[in-house]
């Protein structure tokens, strides 16, 4: 019986602290809505009534802010869309694409925690042009981007070539046995399907970036030298189905996988390896210089030793122009050292001519020289660069000789120079004792010119000459 009635239709009292929550707790969270949407209300007609700020016309700053802030905006609410026009002397298609890569793709996100926060996202519409101060937001429809200062938590390999499919370039990654595929790839298809000269980016796990601002505590020698081991590595694996070696030097800034422009494909959404576990799957990596031989044989055809031997020519003629661009310091010069691939394609141009002057496979030449111009430009410091120095009075005598031969005669020239001072300081420490009445001994004249008695025994014969001469 007690069953039955304690069923739905029963009413069961309740003990009065219960019944006061039961009252009390539902109206308090209605209260608690109502209120923080009745201020939500007031703040949105407070903002409406306020008057816009007027704008100086010479305060182009506030202005850009503003606009920069409303583009935000348009970019999230109504998406991206780009109607096409030039770039760096290329055309790009109209392109759309609504919401961001980022909304469903986890390598994606992962991508997106890489660059810079707030507005220090770095990048460009072009590989030449590079731009900051922008918003992430709007910073992820450019077609090139950079990794943020602070840490970088990815990879970039140049592909140098072309493949028929995502398929065609998983399979060649697979005959080369990279121990893991990269995470996304990003290039361009052309009109026959082919993917161009893609960039393969290698994420690292969340919370294992490394740390390359030198101004963090947490920014150490060891794994920066170990992220650019394994990048070097992977370049050397790759070299057969055309990565760039010059690409080494530039490893954080590529296509950006977040922009419409782009293609983007994923090969990898569930391995995620750190340095550590990288490094023990590939084999020793050469330095880039030794990459770029390998790569230029590769590419040219031409065996081994013969390319070596384009490769040597065309590197001496390389370094030579850029340090005689240097001293010279044109304005073409200083304008494409603000950009690698501009000096890179300058120096093809200068030593285009000479690169197949009597050689027999001139197609084969100029494919060894544009990896020279690469490597050349991309590893090219004007900082390094002396100025030549003045001979002095062996100037005359080193001419016809050999480098040794050179650096026996100022090893030569510089022992006699010392030897004079020393032997200088000895005579007027010794003419000092003299005036002082001290008694001259090798020990004490050691002590007063601050050298050992070794030496004063080997300049003694001569010091007591010059003091026996004097009058």
């Amino acid at each position: 019986m007690d069953n039955k009635d304690s069923g739905a239709g029963a009413s069961v009292p309740l003990p009065e602290p219960a019944k006061l929550y039961v009252m009390h707790a539902p109206h308090f969270e209605n209260c608690y809505e109502e209120a923080a949407l009745e201020a939500w209300r007031e703040r949105k007609e407070a903002r409406e009534k306020r008057k816009p700020r007027p704008i100086k016309q010479d305060n182009v700053h506030i202005q850009a802010s503003i606009d920069m802030r409303e583009a935000a905006r348009i970019r999230i609410e109504k998406g991206y869309v780009f109607h096409g026009g030039a770039f760096g002397g290329e055309f790009l298609k109209p392109v759309s694409e609504s919401g961001f890569r980022s909304d469903e793709s986890v390598n994606c996100k992962l991508f997106v925690t890489c660059i810079a926060k707030g507005r220090n996202a770095t990048g460009g519409m072009t590989k030449d042009k590079v731009s900051r101060g922008t918003y992430k937001v709007l910073a992820s429809d450019w077609r090139y981007i950079a990794l943020g200062k602070s840490f970088k938590g990815a990879i970039r390999i140049d592909i140098d070539g072309c493949f028929q499919s995502i398929e065609h370039l998983r399979f060649e990654l697979q005959q080369i046995g990279l121990p893991f595929m990269p995470h996304l790839v990003v290039g361009d298809v052309d009109s026959r399907g082919m993917i161009i000269r893609p960039h393969l980016w290698i994420l690292l796990p969340y919370k294992k970036a490394v740390w390359t601002d030198p101004a963090d505590k947490r920014c150490r020698r060891q794994p920066w030298n170990l992220l650019r081991g394994v990048a070097a590595g992977i370049t050397d694996m790759l070299l057969p189905i055309g990565a760039d070696p010059g690409g080494l030097s530039n490893l954080f800034h590529g296509k950006n996988p977040l922009s419409p422009h782009w293609t983007l494909w994923e090969l990898n959404t569930s391995e995620y390896p750190t340095l550590s576990e990288w490094i023990e799957m590939l084999p020793f990596s050469a330095p880039a210089s030794v990459l770029a031989r390998k790569a230029a044989a590769i590419t040219s055809g031409l065996g081994l030793a013969k390319s070596n031997q384009v490769y040597e020519r065309l590197r001496k003629d390389a370094w030579t122009t850029l340090r005689q661009w240097h001293l010279a310091s044109t304005q073409d010069y200083l304008v494409a050292l603000k950009s690698r691939e501009v000096l890179g394609t300058m120096l093809y141009g200068e030593l285009q001519d000479s690169a197949v002057q009597g050689e027999e496979e001139p197609r084969q030449a100029l494919a060894v020289l544009s990896k020279v111009v690469r490597h050349a430009a991309s590893e090219w410091d004007p900082e390094k660069v002396k100025r030549p120095r003045n001979a002095g009075k062996l100037g005359g005598q080193l001419d016809g000789m050999t480098l040794a031969q050179r650096q026996r005669a100022g090893k030569r020239e510089t022992a006699r120079i010392r030897n004079d001072a020393t032997r200088s300081a000895l005579i007027a420490a010794a003419e000092q004792m003299d005036l002082q009445g001290q008694e001259l001994t090798k020990s004490g004249l050691a002590r007063q010119a601050g050298v050992t008695r070794t030496t004063v025994s080997s300049h003694w014969t001569q010091v007591m000459s010059v003091l026996s001469r004097a009058p």
